[in-house]
């Protein structure tokens, strides 16, 4: 499903240049649910980035579902992450003047899809994530946990192949971090997504069916 080999990324501040990521090397199959944790700094964003087409790799190769993407222009990345990704951030991203199910809908609207079409897709995904008598709320009409689910609903809306998270409780209580946790672990097992969480919280690590630990921008551990 993902297969990311000899990876590097390199920024530079002047003529400095800072090594991010090193020869980082992490093949991540169909169905899986992986975390992907280490201290601040040391890449995890950065891969994540890389694995959602927002972001090129300076060197290595990364496969997304048996394509090559080191060589893909903007409009066909723009495309494969609008078709095969999901995402899910800390900052829930929501457009405030929008209810639920216009935010959920926003990927299906991208696509072309007319409103008799998107809104069935949108009510079934907020059902899925347990927020459908919400539907017709504004973001600052629901708690932090509520609108996370919502921002879930809108990363599923598309049916994508693969689902990425950065910190997804980081913003939450310890107990609401819990519900969006066996939330993701529910949503992995009925629909088979592929799954990647990039996190600080070991709740999330052990949660997970597997753990990749990064240090000094490579692999180090896998459990």
């Amino acid at each position: 499903m993902i297969e990311l080999n000899d990876i590097c990324k390199n920024f530079y501040m002047g003529s400095v240049k800072l090594e991010v990521l090193k020869n980082l090397n992490l093949h991540i199959k169909k169905g899986e649910l992986l975390a992907i944790q280490g201290a601040s700094g040391v890449g995890k964003s950065t891969l994540m980035y890389i694995m959602g087409l927002l972001d090129i790799a300076s060197s290595g190769t990364y496969i997304l579902d048996k394509q090559v993407m080191n060589y893909v222009d903007d409009d066909n990345l723009s495309c494969t992450r609008n078709l095969k990704i999901g995402f899910v951030f800390q900052s829930f991203y929501l457009l405030p003047k929008l209810t639920a199910l216009e935010n959920v809908a926003l990927p299906l609207v991208y696509r072309g899809l007319c409103k008799e079409e998107y809104i069935p897709i949108a009510l079934e995904k907020l059902e899925k994530v347990r927020l459908a008598k919400w539907a017709y709320y504004k973001p600052n009409q629901l708690s932090g946990g509520q609108q996370q689910r919502v921002v879930i609903a809108r990363a599923l809306a598309g049916k994508p192949l693969v689902l990425l998270a950065d910190e997804p409780t980081g913003a939450l209580d310890q107990d609401t971090g819990k519900e969006i946790m066996q939330l993701f672990q529910r949503l992995n097992e009925e629909e088979n997504i592929t799954t990647v969480i990039i996190a600080h919280d070991e709740m999330i690590g052990k949660a997970c069916k597997r753990k990749v630990l990064i240090i000094d921008g490579a692999i180090k551990e896998i459990t």
